[in-house]
């Protein structure tokens, strides 16, 4: 690929992203350091945003997107930390085959449904399940129910942060048949009870 063509499909993938946080956040900078492309958005962007983002991009453009993103949390000058630690998560996804994206990005627009296994993702990708199985533990070093565990609690704790939903109510939003099952499955990740995390009594990180 010349300099000036990829500078055209660098150009047009800035103006897909542009277009596609409209009105839910400011694009304030973009730019290409050593083959990657960063955005810095003001204000706060829903994380299913970026899995639509990757999707549709693919779609339009027909390339291989992998991106990584990081709220930052501390000050401006903390702005360097947070894109290096980025592109070395980036780097780590590039090594992930295709298959394993695939499932993961089917995973994250279905994982609210209780009855997602490892047979359905599968199936969506005409592999078999002992194969992902496999593909889960090789590459990202976790079985698929610990992936889809993780997945739903994230979920969760981003609704217990974000709004006064029961913990029943939020159990059944990220895939739960019943609160006890999520409350039981909450406290082997984090700790502490969906109740307790909420309340702020005790301060956890997710493994």
């Amino acid at each position: 690929m010349s300099d000036l063509e990829g500078q055209e499909l660098f150009r047009a993938f800035e103006q897909e992203v542009v277009r596609f946080f409209n009105g839910s956040s400011y694009v304030k900078a973009s730019n290409q350091v050593e083959g990657f492309i960063y955005f810095i958005l003001w204000g706060e962007v829903e994380e299913e945003l970026f899995t639509q983002l990757e999707q549709k991009v693919q779609e339009t453009l027909q390339l291989m997107v992998v991106q990584s993103y990081e709220r930052l949390t501390g000050e401006l000058c903390d702005l360097p930390q947070s894109f290096q630690r980025c592109k070395e998560k980036v780097y780590n996804l590039v090594e992930v085959s295709q298959i394993v994206k695939r499932a993961e990005q089917y995973m994250n627009a279905h994982f609210y449904q209780s009855s997602l296994s490892l047979e359905t993702v599968a199936d969506s990708l005409q592999v078999s399940s002992a194969y992902l199985s496999r593909l889960f533990k090789e590459q990202l070093g976790i079985t698929f129910t610990h992936a889809l565990t993780k997945l739903r609690i994230k979920r969760a704790i981003q609704l217990l942060h974000s709004t006064n939903l029961t913990i029943n109510e939020i159990s059944e939003k990220v895939g739960y048949e019943t609160q006890h099952y999520f409350s039981t499955a909450f406290k082997k990740v984090m700790g502490v009870s969906p109740n307790r995390y909420r309340k702020g009594k005790v301060v956890s990180q997710q493994k």
